[in-house]
């Protein structure tokens, strides 16, 4: 039997955080000395009991910051959004305290969350949840977090795991937007803290960035690729109506005029026939112009053909020029959008057309180069140029060229003039190709 006693707290602040007790069964055995080294023990045990909370304060405040960072890195390394969550759960492991964790997206379509991701699978499997069902249930309808330290005894939660002693809940939440909902459960009782709450918020925050990109990502994607369909039905409805026109042009106008010619010769009227002549080489430039392929298949070999064969029949002054034609570089597209083919065709045409009609030059150099994933088409003479500056406010103001700077642009590429008067003239196409070949 204890005759002596000794209690002394021990305090932080104003805060007990404990008591220590000393017992004798001598009757009198502590006198005013013994309470005196009791107090200085306790003041010891108390901050000695400090050190160790700010050292936990401090490390968790660290595992919290490298938490940040690392799901920062991983929503600024990439849009996928699987790798960015499975990083942030495998950050969260890194806790220790955790034993499940599930990231809930909201289906808004359904009304239901589902645990899209998980930390550990176990024997669970897929998740399901309505908004009146669990703690995450009631997390998602108050969009507020719920923190329980012994499920056993709320009546809110859904037994999932029979290990399961404590819960934390926090919502994702963009706006007014319920995002979904992350789960964390731990084997313990009372396992998470204030401490946690705030670590589980920034998170929360992190996953809700990372999701709203990847579902604008998504969302680009998909009208890209609405765009590309648009883009070949456009394509091929052009197609189709300019063969129903070269075809109407040759059947229609040009047999009415070479009858019309035949006519006059024969009667030996010239009133006739030199209008006439006229009229024939301009319908023939025209459904020339036309006739351009929508959809070239080799574009080395069709800008060959256009240059050396096709022009020079609707432009003789193409005879008297110089020929430069650099073009192996199309051979190393392993890869190209048809529109791409098409505008790069038109270009040319376009191109070397002006020149044969305005330069007054010698020398015409018709280039390609491939530079990583953009292909560079490049013309150049040596003919009498001109003060650039206005020519390109014209081509914005509906020149030859507009349709196809237009085109570059929706391309994501670009058309440029270089001219002096007197310097000759270079037109540059740049538009990007799916895949070039090194």
């Amino acid at each position: 039997m204890n005759h002596a006693k000794i209690c002394i707290p021990i305090c932080i602040g104003d805060q007990i955080i404990g008591v220590i007790n000393f017992n004798s069964r001598a009757v009198g055995a502590f006198n005013d000395n013994h309470v005196r080294i009791a107090e200085t023990f306790a003041r010891q045990t108390a901050l000695a009991v400090n050190t160790v909370r700010l050292y936990r304060h401090e490390e968790r405040a660290r595992k919290s910051l490298e938490l940040s960072r690392a799901i920062n890195e991983a929503i600024n390394a990439t849009l996928d959004l699987d790798e960015v969550m499975n990083t942030l759960l495998s950050k969260l492991a890194e806790i220790g305290k955790v034993t499940i964790a599930d990231v809930l997206i909201y289906d808004l379509v359904d009304q239901v969350l589902r645990n899209t991701y998980r930390l550990k699978e176990d024997n669970l499997g897929s998740l399901e949840l309505r908004l009146d069902q669990g703690l995450i249930g009631a997390t998602a309808r108050s969009r507020k977090a719920i923190n329980v330290g012994d499920v056993r005894k709320d009546p809110r939660y859904l037994k999932a795991r029979e290990s399961t002693r404590s819960e934390l809940t926090m919502p994702m939440v963009q706006g007014d937007e319920l995002i979904g909902v992350i789960n964390l459960e731990s084997d313990k009782l009372d396992t998470f803290d204030e401490d946690d709450e705030k670590l589980l918020e920034a998170v929360a925050i992190a996953a809700c960035i990372a999701i709203r990109n990847a579902r604008e990502h998504e969302r680009l994607q998909q009208a890209q690729e609405r765009l590309e369909v648009a883009s070949r039905q456009i394509a091929e409805a052009e197609e189709s109506t300019r063969f129903a026109l070269t075809t109407y042009i040759h059947d229609e106008i040009q047999k009415t005029i070479g009858k019309l010619l035949v006519k006059a010769r024969q009667q030996g009227d010239p009133e006739i026939i030199a209008p006439a002549q006229e009229l024939e080489q301009k319908v023939e430039r025209m459904r020339f112009a036309l006739s351009t392929p929508t959809l070239p298949r080799n574009m080395r070999l069709e800008l060959r053909q256009l240059i050396e064969e096709d022009l020079p029949q609707v432009y003789p002054a193409a005879y008297c020029l110089r020929h430069t034609l650099r073009l192996s570089a199309l051979d190393n597209i392993k890869e190209s959008d048809p529109s791409v083919g098409m505008l790069v065709y038109r270009f040319v045409r376009g191109t070397a057309a002006n020149v044969y009609e305005h330069a007054d030059a010698d020398h015409i150099w018709i280039e390609a180069e491939c530079q990583g994933d953009v292909l560079l088409l490049r013309v150049t003479d040596d003919g009498q140029g001109f003060d650039a500056t206005p020519v390109n406010q014209c081509i914005r103001e509906g020149h030859c060229l507009h349709i196809i700077q237009i085109r570059a642009e929706q391309l994501g590429g670009m058309l440029s003039i270089q001219s002096k008067p007197g310097k000759g003239t270079t037109l540059e196409l740049r538009v990007p190709l799916v895949q070039c070949r090194a």
